[in-house]
């Protein structure tokens, strides 16, 4: 196997592995701060007006800013991995490969649908979230809860596009295991 080849395989593995990560500890820390802060039952002084829950305001503060970063850091991951699929294919004009076709699938499916979770569900999520808080903010409570209820009915979509994301690259993971152990030298000589 070609040191370029190798190299952009690595670095493809390394890319779908911190992706995974990323996902997988997003959804962590969510599933950890709201049950933490509904125990610690804050009282938040520049809420005094909301009458509601404190700790969904608190937890919901936390869990944004790690879905933001995490989002930030699943495209740069889908960018590397997008760059080193191709690297892999392509880096060797002597011996060109195809692309292969079932990594390639997952990492398009991953990427399809993180750019869905972004660029459609986030913005729409995003503005009910920054209007609750705005609203509780300013003690109004009918609108608070409208926009907390919105929020709350696309959040299991989310949920599943993040789900599904974490499937697909999963996938691409596994198949890009596959492809490097299928390159060793060892392998080719087990077959023959």
């Amino acid at each position: 196997m070609p040191r370029f080849r190798a190299f952009c395989d690595a670095l493809c593995l390394a890319s779908f592995a911190l992706w995974l990560g990323v996902v997988i500890m997003s959804g962590i820390v969510a599933a950890v701060a709201f049950p933490t802060m509904k125990s610690l039952n804050p009282s938040l002084p520049d809420f005094a007006a909301y009458p509601g829950e404190h700790w969904t305001i608190a937890a919901g503060h936390v869990a944004r800013r790690v879905f933001d970063l995490g989002a930030m850091l699943q495209a740069g991951c889908a960018a590397i991995a997008c760059v080193t699929l191709t690297g892999s294919a392509l880096g060797d004009p002597r011996r060109p490969r195809r692309i292969p076709f079932a990594r390639a699938i997952a990492l398009l499916l991953a990427v399809g649908i993180l750019g869905y979770w972004r660029l459609s569900l986030t913005p729409t999520m995003d503005a009910d979230l920054d209007a609750f808080w705005a609203a509780a903010r300013a003690g109004n409570t009918e609108s608070a809860d409208a926009h907390k209820a919105a929020f709350n009915a696309a959040h299991p979509v989310a949920a599943r596009t993040l789900s599904f994301t974490a499937l697909f690259v999963f996938a691409g993971l596994v198949e890009t295991v596959r492809a490097i152990a299928v390159s060793f030298p060892w392998a080719k000589s087990r077959e023959s």
